[in-house]
C-alpha cells in the first residue's frame, strides 16, 4: 500500500479487549506479542471502539478496561513493544434510546460527547489523530438509532448543537 498509495493510513484494530460471549477478552497485546515488527513496520495508527455503556468519559471507578480511558492502555502496551502510533477512535457514543439500561438522557449524550472530545484532543495531547461519533443518521425509535445526533423526526438533539458549537 505505502508502494502505490504512501498517503494511505494503515489502521490496526487495537482494542484492549474485545468482547466476547459477554466476556472481555484480552485481545491488543496477544497481537502484539505475536508479531511486534508488523506493528512497528507497517502500521500508521490503531483503531479503538470506546464504548463504555452509560459512564462518564470522565470515569475513573470502574475498572479501567470498561473505561474510556483504556485507551491508554492500548498505547501503554504498543509503547512498550517500541511500536506506538497515534490512536483513531473509529467509533464512540452514547444511545438516548428510552427503555435501555445503557441508556443515557439527551442532555447527558451531549455533555459526555463534549468530554469525551474534550479528553481525546485536548488532554491526550496528540494521542488521539482522529475520533468518529457513532451513527449520523436520521435518528430511529432503537436503541442503536439512539446513537443518533438527530431525533427520529430530524431535529437536533443536543448533541447536534454541541458538536455545531465545537466545530466553529
Amino acid at each position: 500500500v505505502d508502494a502505490v498509495a504512501p498517503e494511505v493510513k494503515i489502521i490496526a484494530s487495537a482494542d484492549y479487549a474485545q468482547y466476547v460471549t459477554g466476556k472481555s477478552l484480552d485481545w491488543f497485546e496477544p497481537l502484539l506479542r505475536a508479531d511486534p515488527a508488523l506493528f512497528r513496520e507497517l502500521v500508521d495508527a490503531y483503531s479503538v471502539h470506546l464504548y463504555i455503556e452509560s459512564r462518564s468519559p470522565r470515569d475513573t471507578v470502574t475498572l479501567q478496561r470498561f473505561r474510556f480511558d483504556r485507551a491508554l492502555l492500548t498505547r501503554d502496551l504498543a509503547a512498550r513493544a517500541r511500536a506506538s502510533h497515534p490512536l483513531w477512535i473509529t467509533e464512540f457514543g452514547w444511545s438516548t434510546f428510552r427503555g435501555h439500561e445503557d441508556s443515557v438522557s439527551e442532555r447527558l449524550q451531549a455533555r459526555y460527547v463534549r468530554d469525551a472530545l474534550q479528553v481525546a484532543h485536548v488532554e491526550w495531547g496528540d494521542l488521539v489523530e482522529r475520533s468518529f461519533l457513532f451513527y449520523w443518521g436520521k435518528g430511529r425509535g432503537d436503541y442503536l438509532g439512539g446513537f443518533s445526533i438527530l431525533r427520529p423526526d430530524g431535529t437536533g438533539k443536543p448533541v447536534f448543537n454541541t458538536l455545531r458549537t465545537l466545530g466553529t
